[in-house]
């Protein structure tokens, strides 16, 4: 069911696109700014004192782990990345990851790594001068969240625009060229967020990136998308 088939299929679509934007200015609003902030004290928390406890403390501890029980994704789409940790200081615990590498999958039971706790929770490990964040990791929940905001909230405005022009034109037996854009723009914008979300996990970069990486991406797609639907339809397919 594609989006501009019929005025009908439109509403849900539109509904859709509505909702879509709803989610992104959420985002934006309350969740992108919380966890921002859980990042940025992350990353200025002091090393905990010795004589600090292990709980729930606003500082970081470097606490030796043992590995065991170590679960591996090998490229598997939604397996459960996982080891659990061991320490005397905090007794067994069970950190999961987003990936394998680059310390996770090194490691056998009875190796050790280095994990940082922060606010109670292992946040990261280290070992062989490499360094893994776990799925809690303030950096990775904030990068998630600016991630989704950009990929729902212009695709979805683009969305809601082109099937409430459809629905104002419900008459006219087919949709326009333009709005077919619209369509097709959303789901390129939604890509180029996808795209720039991967780079800045994959290179650690920080989360300021990710706009700046997507903001190049949508202008050359939205550039792409102009030049095709002004071409003339015979120009097409030559």
């Amino acid at each position: 069911m594609r989006p501009l088939d019929s005025p009908a299929t439109a509403v849900l679509w539109l509904l859709l696109g509505l909702a879509l934007a709803a989610v992104s200015m959420w985002l934006l609003a309350v969740s992108v700014p919380e966890r921002y902030a859980a990042d940025r004290a992350f990353r200025t928390a002091p090393v905990c004192p010795a004589a600090a406890r292990t709980g729930a403390a606003d500082c970081l501890r470097r606490v030796e782990f043992v590995v065991s029980d170590v679960r591996l994704g090998r490229g598997k789409r939604g397996a459960s990345i996982r080891a659990r940790l061991t320490s005397p200081e905090t007794g067994s615990l069970y950190a999961q990851f987003r990936n394998d590498g680059p310390v996770l999958d090194g490691q056998k039971d009875g190796d050790r790594v280095v994990g940082t706790l922060w606010r109670g929770d292992v946040v990261t490990i280290a070992a062989g001068g490499a360094e893994q964040p776990t799925v809690i990791s303030p950096s990775r929940l904030s990068e998630a969240s600016l991630g989704l905001a950009l990929a729902t909230g212009p695709s979805g405005l683009l969305l809601a625009f082109a099937c409430g022009l459809r629905m104002r034109r419900r008459a006219e037996p087919r949709p326009t060229r333009g709005m077919r854009s619209l369509v097709r723009l959303a789901g390129w914008l939604t890509l180029a967020s996808l795209l720039a979300s991967g780079a800045v996990h994959h290179f650690g970069l920080p989360l300021w990136c990710l706009p700046v990486i997507w903001l190049p991406l949508a202008a050359l797609c939205t550039g792409c998308e102009v030049v095709f639907t002004r071409r003339p339809p015979a120009s097409r397919l030559r």
